[in-house]
């Protein structure tokens, strides 16, 4: 797993903006072989075990943020669809309108090299 915190800070004369953007793992229970490029990730715990773990994560994001926008980039047609089912499942489950919930197959819209497709996003 790996987590990190970037925080912009803009400055209007006399008020301050801050932009905080979080980038993560998929806060569910789940791994990879490392014996071949790019093995299949499996799930290690079940649904609820893994929810429990989502729900501590989330509860603390919207306590420090109040407010989270959840842009996935986990492939949704291949190996990684297992991982992105499990997280949209406990979002749903979560049932919080302060959580936007956002697919973007990134290997999908930037195949071939077309980084500028990242742009839909805003």
């Amino acid at each position: 797993a790996n987590y990190v915190e970037t925080e912009q800070i803009i400055e209007f004369a006399p008020h301050l903006v801050s932009f905080v953007q979080v980038r993560g793992s998929i806060p569910v229970f789940w791994s990879q072989s490392g014996l071949k490029y790019r093995p299949p990730p499996r799930l290690d715990k079940d649904e609820d075990e893994s929810y429990e773990a989502f729900v501590t994560h989330f509860q603390e994001q919207l306590s420090l943020y109040q407010k989270v926008s959840i842009i996935t980039l986990v492939e949704q047609g291949g190996k990684e669809h297992i991982i992105g089912d499990a997280y949209l499942s406990h979002v749903l489950r979560f049932n919080s309108s302060d959580i936007t919930y956002i697919t973007f197959d990134f290997h999908e819209y930037c195949r071939g090299m077309r980084f500028e497709n990242v742009s839909i996003l805003t």
